[in-house]
């Protein structure tokens, strides 16, 4: 999850337009996993595991909307984040 965080977190610094989307998009994600108050350390819980799977799934979606399609080349270009 760090790494997800600090793979996003220079979003929020970009000054690209439609940047601010993903910013916001990513810090909702990341904030409704917080609330869940879930503990990390209860292996018998399974919430969690259920939880992290989906926030992965949608941060796998919000990668994917930041590739831009360059239109001199018809060939998406990644946007490193």
């Amino acid at each position: 999850m760090l790494n997800i965080d600090k793979e996003f977190s220079p979003l929020e610094q970009c000054s690209m337009e439609g940047m601010d989307v993903h910013a916001a998009r990513f810090s909702s994600l990341l904030n409704n996993l917080r609330k869940k108050g879930l503990d990390l350390l209860n292996y018998r819980n399974m919430a969690f595991d259920e939880d992290f799977d989906k926030f992965l799934e949608l941060i796998e979606d919000l990668k994917n909307r930041n590739e831009i399609k360059d239109s001199t080349r018809d060939a998406p270009l990644k946007v490193k984040l």
